[in-house]
């Protein structure tokens, strides 16, 4: 009976371990003689780039975010555009300006 009860805790396969993603790059950090710091990456095939800087749309200020809905709509009107993307981006940043009461609220 003690050696099912055991049987029964212990796992039959080995339980798989937790994958971790390598980074495909490596971060630099390179100081100017006047003291300011960039930061850049050198990816696995030597290219050394600028880090993308992400800002949501949250934290933009109203002219800012009229100005952000004026260029999405002009993504409408351009030829080999991703429709499921810029529509989705357009929906996102026109809920927030219907947020802060600077367009009307449209149902779509």
């Amino acid at each position: 009976m003690d050696e099912t009860v055991q049987e029964l805790h212990e796992p039959t396969s080995p339980m798989p371990k937790p994958f971790h993603y390598p980074k495909d790059f490596i971060p630099l950090e390179i100081k100017q003689f006047d003291g300011t710091k960039q930061h850049f990456r050198l990816l696995r095939n030597g290219q050394l780039i600028k880090p993308v800087n992400v800002l949501s749309v949250t934290r933009l200020s109203d002219f800012e975010l009229l100005q952000y809905l004026d260029d999405i709509t002009a993504d409408f009107k351009k030829e080999g555009m991703d429709f499921n993307t810029t529509n989705k981006r357009y929906k996102v940043a026109y809920d927030e300006a219907v947020r802060r009461k600077l367009k009307p609220e449209i149902p779509f």
